[in-house]
């Protein structure tokens, strides 16, 4: 069964520098095998059961069962997006990842990637401007 894409936008969070920045939250389906890849317990019957559970979910078109999480930060009106990807994620649904560490340390990640960027395309346009006088 394929799972379709999902895309849910969160509230800014009321934190010094998050004040101009939207922050997207997208699951994707995961591309790689439950079976192998879920947990390694040491107890193989142990492992398949859990296994199962999730390939149980998937079936039933659970998007949260097994995805890859993708949290992106932007400044509304620039064309620049900072990224943060988390894959093999199994969560009861979009309340428990966004209640998880993972959630916040992911933000804090795209923010980071968006900085990055914004700073290399300050560099640029200065550059640039240099060129052009």
């Amino acid at each position: 069964m394929t799972l379709k894409s999902i895309q849910r936008h969160y509230p800014v969070p009321k934190r010094a520098g998050y004040r101009m920045v939207e922050f997207k939250l997208q699951i994707e389906p995961e591309d790689f095998p439950v079976r192998g890849n879920l947990v390694c317990t040491e107890n193989d019957a142990l492992d398949t059961l859990y296994e199962d559970e999730v390939i149980e979910r998937i079936e039933s078109g659970d998007n949260w069962a097994w995805c890859c999480v993708h949290v992106t930060a932007q400044i509304p009106g620039i064309a620049l997006t900072g990224d943060a990807y988390l894959g093999g994620c199994t969560y009861d649904n979009e309340s428990q990842f966004r209640e998880s560490a993972y959630f916040e340390d992911m933000m804090n990640e795209a923010l980071e990637d968006l900085l990055i960027q914004l700073k290399a395309a300050s560099l640029a346009y200065t550059e640039l401007k240099e060129q052009l006088k």
